[in-house]
Order: C-alpha cells, then sequence, then structure tokens
C-alpha cells in the first residue's frame, strides 16, 4: 500500500485506516484528524469500538475536527452499543461548543445511571449557570451516585439553597458516600424517588405527632434514605414537636458541611473531592480494564495532590490504554509532580504511550525533559520520533537547534523532516 503523502486524498487515507495494517492505520488516523475534513468523521468513529490504538487515537483525531465531528458523534451516541457511548460521551463533553450543554441536559434524564452520574459531573465542570435548576432536580435522582454527582456540581456551581426541601435533599446527597462507603449502587434506595419535603413554613404549622415519630415529616412520604437519617436520631429528637421558631432538627441547614445527627454530636462530611478520590482509587484496582481507565479520566479532572498520586501509581498497570489514559490525565493536572514519572514513560513498551508522554511533557514545558526527548528521536516508531521533535519545538531551548537540523536535513522520512523543520522555525 502506497505510504500516506501530504498530498494524498481524504477517500485514500480513509481506505487505508479500513484496510491497512497497524502502522499504516495509526498514520491515517492522525493525518486524518489533523486535515479536519468532515469526510472523516464516519470512518473515525467507526473504529472507536476495537478497543484497540487506532481507536484510541481515533478519539483525538476526532476532539482535533472538533464542533464539525459533533453532529455525527451525538448521534452515533443514539445508536451505539454501551460500550460505544462511553466513549463518545468522554469525546462529546470535551467538545466547545454550546450543544453540548444541551447534550448533557438531555443525559440527565437517561435510563443508565451512569450517564446521568458523568453529566451532573460535567455539567459542574462547565460552569454553566443556567443548569442549575436541573443539577437540583437530579438531587431527588433514585441513584445515589447521580445525587451525590448532582450536590458536587451544584458545589462547583457555587450553589446556594434557598428552599428547605432543596437544602435537606442536597445534604441527604452529600452524605450518600458516608452512608454507603464502598458498595456504590444497588442501594436500596434506587427503587424511589426522594420525596418531596415541605417548606418551613409548612412544617412549622403542622407540628409532628409523637405518634408517628418514625416518619421524617407528618403527612410526607418516608424514603429509604431519609428513614436511614432518621433512624440516627435519639428519640427524643425524633418526636419532640417544632415551635414556630425552630429549624427542624433533622437538618441543619446552617452548617452546610455537617448533615448527620447522631445521638452524640453533627457528623462532618468529608469534603466531595475527597471522598471522590477515595473512591475512584479503589476503582483503579479494578479487574475491568475499563473501570480503570474511566477512574483514570476522572482523577484527571480532580486538581488535587492525592489525585496525582494515585495515577502515578497506575502508571505501573499491566494494561497500555489505563497507562496511556494515566499519562494523558497527568498532562491535564499539570502537577510538577507528574513531570519525571511522565519522563520515565517515555521508555513504556507501548509506542502510543511513548508519544502520548512526548506530547504531554512538550505541552507541559519543563525541561528537565530535553535530554530523554532528544533520545526518543531515535525511536524505532516514527509517530514517537514526531513526537518528540514537536514536544522539542515548544519547549523553547536553542540547544535543541543542531539535533533538530540534523532530523530536517537527513531523516529518512518526510514527516519527520518537516516536524523538525516547524520545530526550528519556532525556536528561530
Amino acid at each position: 500500500m502506497t505510504p500516506i503523502q501530504e498530498n494524498t486524498p481524504i477517500q485514500s487515507i480513509i481506505t487505508v485506516l479500513q484496510n491497512g495494517d497497524r502502522q499504516a492505520r495509526l498514520r491515517a488516523v492522525e493525518i486524518l484528524g489533523e486535515r479536519g475534513d468532515p469526510a472523516a468523521v464516519d470512518p473515525l468513529i467507526e473504529v472507536l469500538d476495537e478497543g484497540s490504538m487506532v481507536s484510541d487515537l481515533a478519539g483525538r483525531s476526532l476532539l482535533k475536527i472538533g464542533p464539525l465531528a459533533l453532529g455525527a458523534l451525538l448521534s452515533a451516541f443514539e445508536n451505539g452499543n454501551s460500550f460505544l457511548r462511553m466513549r463518545l460521551f468522554g469525546l462529546i463533553v470535551k467538545i466547545d461548543d454550546p450543544r453540548v450543554q444541551e447534550f448533557l441536559l438531555q443525559q440527565l434524564q437517561h435510563g443508565d445511571a451512569y450517564f446521568r452520574m458523568m453529566s451532573a459531573q460535567a455539567l459542574g465542570a462547565i460552569h454553566a449557570l443556567p443548569v442549575q435548576s436541573s443539577l437540583v432536580k437530579a438531587l431527588s435522582d433514585v441513584d445515589g451516585q447521580v445525587r451525590y454527582a448532582a450536590a458536587g456540581a451544584l458545589d462547583a456551581l457555587s450553589w446556594t439553597p434557598e428552599d428547605t426541601g432543596d437544602r435537606a435533599k442536597y445534604e441527604l446527597a452529600k452524605g450518600w458516600f458516608d452512608r454507603k462507603p464502598m458498595d456504590r449502587p444497588s442501594e436500596p434506595e434506587a427503587q424511589e424517588s426522594v420525596p418531596e419535603i415541605p417548606s418551613q413554613e409548612t412544617i412549622n404549622s403542622s407540628p409532628p405527632n409523637p405518634d408517628q415519630a418514625p416518619e421524617v415529616f407528618v403527612g410526607q412520604p418516608v424514603s429509604p434514605a431519609i428513614e436511614e437519617v432518621s433512624k440516627q436520631l435519639p428519640e427524643s429528637v425524633a418526636s419532640e414537636p417544632l415551635s414556630s421558631s425552630q429549624t427542624p432538627k433533622r437538618f441543619i441547614p446552617e452548617t452546610p458541611s455537617r448533615i448527620n445527627v447522631t445521638t452524640d454530636d453533627l457528623v462532618p462530611v468529608k469534603p466531595v473531592s475527597e471522598e471522590m478520590i477515595r473512591v475512584l482509587g479503589a476503582d483503579l484496582q479494578s479487574k475491568d480494564v475499563e473501570v480503570r481507565v474511566a477512574a483514570a479520566e476522572s482523577l484527571g479532572k480532580i486538581p488535587d495532590p492525592s489525585s496525582t498520586k494515585l495515577l502515578i501509581g497506575a502508571l505501573a498497570d499491566s494494561q497500555w490504554r489505563v497507562r496511556w489514559t494515566v499519562v494523558r490525565m497527568l498532562a491535564d493536572l499539570d502537577d510538577a509532580a507528574g513531570i519525571s514519572p511522565l519522563i520515565g514513560m517515555l521508555k513504556d513498551p507501548d509506542s502510543l504511550v511513548r508519544q502520548t508522554a512526548a506530547e504531554a511533557l512538550g505541552i507541559i514545558g519543563d525541561t528537565s525533559a530535553l535530554q530523554p526527548l532528544l533520545e526518543l528521536t531515535k525511536d524505532e516508531e516514527s509517530l514517537v520520533r514526531k513526537a518528540a521533535v514537536d514536544a522539542l519545538g515548544h519547549l523553547g531551548n536553542t540547544d535543541t537547534l543542531p539535533p533538530l537540523k540534523h532530523l530536517a536535513r537527513d531523516d529518512d522520512d518526510d514527516n519527520i523532516r518537516r516536524a523538525a523543520k516547524d520545530a526550528i522555525d519556532k525556536l528561530s
């Protein structure tokens, strides 16, 4: 098969993607991303669920095409299998387009709790204030993880609850991890939603009947989640009528970081990020590679030293897809503690991991990577060598000009020579 050149027609490159050998297909995927032609979108989507290096690189190329690919990605999400939908969701939320927010709001109603949870997290990350009302509704979701994610997203949006009922749902959602430390759903309350909780005025005008002490509020249905909190209360508190000047003792709205009333004291709730990091760290040890990949991606969205530490540990994972994901996430976190481990990944046995590590180090721009990147320009894989050359251009150190000029003049690969010339232009 004829090697892909700068002027190779787009349809010929697509043919290589569909029929070429592994290295040729990787090259085809990269070129399709660089071309940014919408004609490449559907063929790139078709390889996303292969579970191979080609499919992972295809995702990156689709992101390079960006908003032009979004319509096809949204359509494929509606019609794809579960695995493909997970891959597509991860791509869609990274595209800067107003349609993404609309998509995420729709997914808050998805039949799969995973997508509702991830949508809530993503809506918090994009800091779109108009979505607050939808996230407040998600506090009543039947799934504990979704409620917890909605509460975390509202935190990210600096939401302040004004309604007593919303505040109570928020407090319950934030306390979900304390009630179920590691065994996230299936949970009993997944069969019914958190009930509507009356306003402060209604509570004060209708004090509870002592004969109905197990109920949270008179006349309201009790979900297992609320009943669980109620069981933590001493009998004297559970049955004590409220005066017109009292705040309900089951919920403490004036201290949002303390939610569960026990017989002795109020129990502080750990920060959302700390709880999330703890659970994601456990997921990094899962036997399921997809769970480990998803955990690494989620940790990469939490700028915390504990996240970096867990990700660095996962660089030793036996699966290249996990290591590749971790490398990308360390680049996103841009934590100085991750630089040395990323340099170490330049010697990873998998070429895509080496390539991505080189790209990450170029983005971070730390000059301690200069010599290792120079050594990587001798790698046997052309894509790895090109990534090393590109990274050297980003580092901005003129000491690399002599070796770059040598590559621009003498390398056997047209793409390497062209990349070296581009790097020289940046440094000159």
